[in-house]
């Protein structure tokens, strides 16, 4: 149809930022400072996500602060800790509510 937006132009991405936080890895002494953004799938649900964010932050502190400094300092580490946490939020918010993780800001000691 003439003068319609193509499919990828009709939903602009909303973004989803949560405050920084820093978690003790596995290993005495070891820790990540972490900085994370999501994209929200479909209408906007900030004020429901914003209810959960104490949630979100926890499984993701739980999660990351299982791993070793080697594994979440790797790609590898850090594009599966990304399905891992996309996982554990769909769990937490529904299947896709949240989407493409990003670690927006790093600092590993």
């Amino acid at each position: 149809m003439a003068g319609a937006p193509a499919e990828s132009e009709k939903k602009k991405a909303v973004l989803f930022s949560l405050e920084p936080f820093v978690v003790n890895l596995s290993e005495p002494g070891r820790y990540l400072k972490v900085t994370m953004q999501f994209e929200i799938a479909g209408e906007p649900r900030q004020e429901f996500i914003a209810e959960k964010v104490p949630i979100l932050r926890d499984v993701i502190i739980t999660l990351i602060s299982s791993q070793t400094y080697e594994y979440a300092s790797s790609p590898e580490g850090k594009s599966q800790l990304k399905d891992d946490i996309l996982l554990r939020t769909d769990q937490i918010l529904g299947h896709g509510v949240l989407q493409n993780p990003s670690f927006t800001n790093v600092v590993r000691q």
